[in-house]
Parts: structure tokens; sequence; C-alpha cells
């Protein structure tokens, strides 16, 4: 009777672990089957990929060209970091 006992349980562990993996294989599938379908089709935000750099030609500073001081001087466009290096830049 001993050796019984111990097939039926043997058996009946194998049943849950059975059920755990269906479970998980499932999830698994789902799982891509869902991030497939939903996936974001927008365009990334230029702010999140980085923006344009611009260097200022007084300083050598390299700042993202939307908080630039943009001047135009003697038939060009120049960005600055700060008004100090549009001042001491228009002295040169």
């Amino acid at each position: 009777m001993l050796p019984g006992f111990i097939q039926f349980n043997i058996y009946a562990n194998i049943k849950p672990m059975r059920i755990i993996f269906f479970i998980l294989i499932l999830f698994i599938v789902l799982y891509l089957i869902f991030s497939l379908l939903f996936q974001s089709n927008q365009k990334p935000n230029e702010n999140s990929m980085g923006t344009e750099m611009v260097k200022d030609p007084n300083c050598d500073t390299f700042i993202q060209k939307s908080d630039a001081i943009r001047r135009y001087i003697k038939g060009n466009y120049y960005y600055f970091c700060s008004s100090k290096c549009v001042k001491e830049f228009k002295k040169k």
C-alpha cells in the first residue's frame, strides 16, 4: 500500500505544476500579443530625443537652440548663451 501512496503523491504534485506551467506560458503569449498589437505608433517628442545644439561664438559654449539668444549681426545669425556674451561679441 505504501508504493501506491507514493505514486499518488507524485501525480498529485505534477498536476499543479502543469497548471502553473500552462498559466505561465499563456501569460507570456498574451503579453507578446498585446505588446505587438498596442505598441505606440507616435513619433517621439523632439525634446525626448534631444534638441539641436548651437555654439556660442563668444565663449564657445554649446547650448540648446531653443534656449539660446539669437541675434542678427553683420549679415549673419548668431546664437548666444547670455546677453553678456552678446555685448562682448559686438565689441570684438
